[in-house]
């Protein structure tokens, strides 16, 4: 695709499913074969949140998903400036991977965790977390960085830890 092939539009949001206002959360595009949604975790509003949003544009608009009450273990701890990259193939996503990111009163992180979303007994999209365990030299605890899927990876680039930047 050449120069000419690229356009800014600017998206208009329905105005049901009002979600609020959010600075630094993690966001990403995700293909299920149900359609496309797009995902927001975490960030900054009055403080620290691990709240998780859904926005699917045939649908509801926005809508926080709650954790599955019939899974046992913990969630992502409230977080800005994490990463949040969907896997698989394109028509047909099932997981997410959360990375890193800075936690209030504990600094940064370099935790891993895989999001998928279920359903609840009344048919709701709820978020099913779970921590993973990785192997090979995991990257350093950061926040503010960037991450993106090629191919079957998770590339992890820059970012920041107190009083060093990561290039």
């Amino acid at each position: 695709m050449g120069d000419e092939g690229v356009k800014f539009e600017r998206l208009k949001l329905p105005n049901h499913g009002v979600m609020p206002g959010v600075s630094f959360a993690a966001s990403c595009a995700h293909f299920p074969s149900a359609g496309p949604r797009i995902f927001l975790f975490g960030g900054q509003r009055r403080g620290l949140c691990n709240e998780l949003w859904q926005f699917e544009p045939s649908g509801d608009g926005w809508l926080q998903l709650q954790p599955d009450p019939t899974v046992t273990g913990l969630n992502p701890a409230e977080r800005t400036q994490t990463s949040l990259v969907s896997i698989g193939p394109t028509d047909a996503q099932t997981t997410m991977i959360l990375f890193a990111g800075y936690c209030l009163n504990v600094a940064e992180q370099n935790d891993l965790w895989s999001l998928e979303v279920g359903v609840d007994e009344n048919t709701m999209p709820v978020s099913i977390w779970k921590r993973i365990e990785a192997t090979g030299d995991a990257p350093a605890s950061r926040y503010g960085h960037s991450a993106a899927v090629v191919g079957a990876s998770m590339v992890v680039y820059a970012g920041q830890e107190i009083g060093r930047a990561h290039v």
